[in-house]
C-alpha cells in the first residue's frame, strides 16, 4: 500500500512539473 501512495505522489509531482514546464515554454512569465 505504501508503494501505491508513493507512486501516486510521484505521478502528481511529475505531472505538475510537466504542466509548469509547458506553461513556461508556451508563455514565458514569472
Amino acid at each position: 500500500m505504501e508503494l501505491n501512495s508513493e507512486a501516486i505522489i510521484v505521478i502528481i509531482v511529475a505531472t505538475v512539473i510537466g504542466i509548469l514546464q509547458l506553461r513556461k515554454e508556451t508563455k514565458p512569465q514569472m
